[in-house]
């Protein structure tokens, strides 16, 4: 009989014994409970890509950049302002370059410009693109690049003129798709809603 009880009295410590322990693993801590989840944005690598030697980097710029956005990527009518490409990793800036219309842009010729637009890239600052509240700014160095400096689209990414854009039906829509959009993600929401309200109110 002793042999026969002497198992399960030893599974029924042994639960005894584990609840406690799993009633800690799997309690909830208060603190965390109440406290507010704290929004993120994956950092863009600032890695630069491995180039070949014997390339100038700024003769290439140049050559196939300068005449559309300034000889200090300032931009001009032809092209936007490209000095903070903060928002972009060297690895992106190569595969956009791709479909750029800057003839002769092979991969070797990519990547160095890549790396030349990331070194020459200003740090953000109080005064940089990355925080202005300005409508025009905010477009010009978070969306021209891919969508053209008057919205009409180019290589990059479409036609986003206010008349394109009425699949949106509110400006609240369409921030919300900027906030999951690739450079908007990086933006604040009080600038996703700046530059929402800009897109579709702006023909």
């Amino acid at each position: 009989m002793m042999k026969r009880h002497g198992v399960p009295s030893l599974i029924l410590a042994l639960v005894v014994l584990l609840i406690p322990i799993l009633s800690a693993c799997t309690s909830n801590n208060p603190t965390t409970e109440t406290t507010a989840p704290v929004p993120t944005t994956t950092p863009v690598s600032t890695a630069l890509l491995p180039t070949v030697p014997g390339i100038d980097a700024d003769l290439l710029y140049l050559s196939k950049c300068s005449v559309c956005h300034g000889v200090n990527l300032q931009g001009s009518v032809a092209g936007p302002n490209i000095t903070d490409t903060s928002n972009f990793s060297a690895a992106f800036l190569s595969t956009f370059l791709g479909v750029h219309p800057a003839p002769g842009m092979t991969q070797p010729l990519r990547d160095v410009l890549a790396n030349y637009l990331k070194i020459k890239s200003k740090p953000a600052t109080s005064t940089s693109p990355a925080f202005s509240t300005d409508p025009v700014v905010l477009y010009s160095s978070n969306c021209a690049l891919c969508h053209g400096a008057s919205r009409a689209g180019g290589l990059g990414g479409p036609n986003i003129t206010a008349l394109q854009l009425t699949n949106f039906n509110t400006e609240a829509q369409l921030s919300a798709f900027i906030s999951a959009h690739f450079t908007g993600a990086n933006l604040s929401k009080d600038r996703q809603d700046i530059l929402a309200h800009y897109l579709k109110m702006a023909p």
